[in-house]
């Protein structure tokens, strides 16, 4: 506890000098980048079978339930099955979990077939993408292509979930996304465990499927339109870090030159849990103005360059201007 209350503290610290608002840290606005998929078509499309099962799930483990997949005989599927869709006989059906590259199991019953016949009958199409775990907002208004990769196509804007949904419903064309929107991803706690139902103990069984680790990405941003070809885009978001443990998110953020600052946090911190007592305080506020001041001076726009930060309705923001013009009063705490 007093670990993350020193943390917390140093990343959201008291207005220092007399100022009015809170510094924002230049390091929690970094540059991301996402990689889209292309539609994924199997090699060798006369080894794809679907089917239905009859199977048990820990959630109705006395009952039989008749569920869809596919199946990919030699031809792995892709790593991102889960974000995305499979189109068969021109029909969309949504993947909820995944054996080992072999086995995909979908809403709705498929009917058994022998073979796909044609690319056009099968395929699959990424609709989610998840944000990075620190993700805590969109800096920048759009995504923007990999200048080395797609250095004419124009920035993607950011609109609302439904203006999304309501473009994917229209067949309009095209080979790369014009618009996304970002949503909240809902808690995960696993998946259901699926056995056959005569045999549940037997772990070699084809129908066996492992319950998954729970996500914790708490962001997701989906594209209109699909892409037909892999694609690099860049954008700039707000950070919130996760908690600093021993085994991960050992590394803080920031920088080897907060590090002391972020000691004499905690160090507040356990004097003011422990004893009742802001002896250390002081200290910690010396720190502190130490921190802000190589802040300011290492990413001032005289270092970094203008049109660093934000596109928007007053043009381009230097990360400097955008810092210390940014309240701070709807951030979000990771943990």
């Amino acid at each position: 506890m007093i670990l993350k209350e020193g943390y917390r503290q140093f990343l959201y610290p008291e207005p220092v000098n007399g100022e009015r608002k809170s510094h924002n840290w230049s390091f929690l606005y970094p540059l991301g980048s996402l990689s889209l998929s292309s539609t994924f078509v199997p090699s060798s499309i006369e080894k794809m079978q679907g089917g239905s099962a009859a199977v048990r799930s820990e959630d109705s483990p006395n009952s039989n339930t008749t569920v869809g997949y596919f199946e990919e005989d030699g031809v792995s599927f892709p790593s991102w099955i889960l974000d995305g869709v499979i189109w068969y006989d021109d029909i969309p059906y949504t993947p909820y979990a995944a054996t080992d590259g072999d086995k995909a199991y979908v809403d709705g019953t498929v009917a058994t077939v022998a073979a796909v016949t044609s690319t056009s009958d099968y395929y699959i199409e990424r609709r989610w993408y998840t944000l990075p775990d620190d993700f805590g907002g969109m800096v920048s208004d759009s995504f923007s292509y990999r200048r080395d990769d797609n250095c004419c196509y124009p920035d993607i804007e950011i609109v609302g979930e439904a203006e999304v949904r309501r473009m994917s419903s229209q067949d309009r064309g095209g080979t790369y996304p014009r618009v996304a929107s970002i949503t909240p991803k809902e808690p995960e706690n696993g998946l259901p465990v699926i056995w056959d139902p005569q045999d549940k103990d037997d772990q070699t069984n084809s129908l066996d499927l492992e319950v998954p680790a729970a996500a914790s990405t708490r962001w997701r941003v989906n594209f209109d339109v699909y892409p037909t070809a892999a694609l690099n885009l860049e954008y700039r978001y707000h950070a919130v870090p996760p908690a600093l443990g021993s085994t991960t998110n050992f590394y803080h953020y920031g920088g080897a030159e907060h590090s002391s600052t972020i000691i004499a946090s905690v160090i507040d911190q356990a004097f003011q849990k422990i004893h009742s007592s802001y002896e250390k305080h002081d200290a910690f506020m010396a720190r502190l103005r130490q921190s802000v001041m190589h802040d300011r001076r290492n990413y001032a726009a005289s270092y970094v360059g203008k049109g660093v930060g934000s596109y928007g309705a007053g043009g381009h923001n230097d990360l400097d201007h955008f810092r210390r013009n940014t309240s701070t009063d709807n951030i979000t705490l990771g943990f």
